[in-house]
């Protein structure tokens, strides 16, 4: 959830969010050499986080550790952390890249604002970071947390963003080392945006399609629309994710009622 105005307990919120992403992450997100868990009709309970720590969204590693991007909707000047626990957590990767870069001068390290993070199975985490006064790209940023070093960091600058780009989420194919990022953006500039990780180039595809452009539909949670503004919030491409196989990846705008598929083979060429 990417909007700062529900009204709801931030502690119930972080917990919610942490335990259904985690579950979620799980079914989908799980490398082949990974069991996943039965399926199961009730929630656990993976972690209890403070008020203003609330997830943005979570990444579980082949060897079962958890991260979070935390919301910085929020205030929070954390950007990721590790859980170690129900209720014990700590900044990562560390105290300088977890957290917000310094803008004057610019830092090297540090991350923007970060919702995405994935785990691609070979024990890379990485963040997707949107454009900052920092940096004013987007980023991917891998850290190798085998090695607890930085493994790589491909830029993404205009075109291949727009002014009012918001990085959302994205998938990573294993197969065909490849990322595809739904870039929220707003209105007609939403898109996909693929990367090819070995090379670091980068395309933006279907911007203003009917599959990343929000239906005119409102978006209720306990029969409340959710506004963005003064406005009913319209909100585009967001969710995304790959299937096992890495042969289709799935995706649409949060206010909406179709889910759409395409063949990595077609994003991919």
């Amino acid at each position: 959830m990417n909007w700062p105005d529900l009204n709801v307990s931030r502690r119930r919120f972080a917990i919610a969010i942490c335990t259904c992403l985690f579950l979620i992450g799980i079914h989908f997100h799980t490398p082949h050499r990974v069991t996943a868990k039965p399926s199961t009709n009730q929630l656990e309970i993976v972690a209890e986080l403070p008020q203003g720590l609330e997830v943005g969204n979570i990444a579980v590693t082949a060897d079962q550790r958890i991260f979070c991007s935390v919301h910085s909707f929020f205030g929070n000047t954390n950007r990721a952390i590790e859980v170690l626990g129900k209720q014990n957590w700590q900044i990562y990767p560390n105290s300088d890249w977890g957290k917000a870069p310094d803008a004057s001068p610019p830092n090297w390290s540090g991350i923007n604002n970060t919702l995405g993070i994935q785990a691609d199975g070979t024990g890379k985490v990485w963040f997707l970071d949107n454009p900052g006064p920092a940096f004013p790209t987007g980023r991917l940023i891998a850290w190798d947390t085998r090695r607890n070093e930085l493994y790589k960091v491909i830029y993404l600058p205009p075109p291949i963003i727009t002014e009012n780009a918001f990085l959302n989420d994205f998938a990573v194919d294993a197969k065909h080392e490849a990322i595809y990022i739904a870039d929220t953006a707003g209105g007609a500039d939403a898109a996909l945006i693929i990367v090819d990780l070995k090379s670091g180039l980068a395309r933006r595809v279907l911007q203003g399609s009917p599959s990343t452009v929000p239906e005119d539909i409102d978006i209720k949670i306990d029969d409340r629309v959710i506004r963005s503004g003064d406005e009913p919030a319209r909100i585009d491409v967001n969710p995304i994710t790959i299937d096992p196989t890495y042969e289709w990846v799935y995706f649409g705008a949060m206010n909406g009622t179709s889910l759409y598929r395409i063949r990595t083979s077609d994003l991919l060429n």
